[in-house]
């Protein structure tokens, strides 16, 4: 379960609470085509619930990794629309801790380097997705869309990006 959450988280980019309260009913599986073979990719149509938003408003994006949820409704069989999507009894909300203690267990066994100065914690998925969407060449204005923030916000915290995007430009 804990590896679904990471592969949603990195390719939704939601907010830890939002993604931990998470509903079937939320998520909606769609198929586009998206390459000249005809092959398909599952994407996911996520209602984020204003009463889950860590700023109250609802919002709705559309992420790569619908096959995602597509394997986990399989493996956890859910009773009810209702039903938590990340939850081993879909009633109960995976805690914090346990979160906390598999996501550090993975990233020891990534062998990633400097682990232990970088502070990686579920919420630097977050900020992964939206520093590889800005980098793909998405402005500020719709990453915020998507991650149901400010264009402020963004720009105040990746403004250093377009420096990078520059400089790859130009050594291209």
């Amino acid at each position: 379960m804990i590896r679904h959450y990471i592969l949603v988280a990195a390719r939704s980019g939601l907010r830890v609470g939002e993604q931990r309260q998470l509903r079937w009913s939320d998520v909606e599986v769609i198929n586009t085509i998206v390459a000249d073979d005809g092959a398909y990719l599952p994407l996911a149509t996520i209602k984020v619930r204003a009463s889950t938003s860590k700023v109250r408003t609802s919002r709705e994006l559309i992420c790569k990794g619908g096959h995602y949820f597509n394997r986990l409704k399989k493996i956890t069989k859910p009773k009810a629309a209702t039903d938590l999507i990340f939850s081993v009894d879909g009633k109960t909300e995976l805690s914090k801790r346990t979160l906390l203690y598999h996501f550090h267990k993975i990233v020891e066994l990534a062998d990633i380097e400097d682990r232990e100065n970088r502070d990686l914690v579920p919420y630097s998925l977050r900020r992964y997705m939206i520093t590889e969407r800005i980098m793909k060449g998405l402005s500020f204005r719709q990453v915020a869309e998507m991650c149901g923030t400010s264009i402020a916000q963004i720009e105040r915290t990746y403004y250093h990006l377009n420096d990078d995007i520059r400089m790859e430009n130009a050594l291209a």
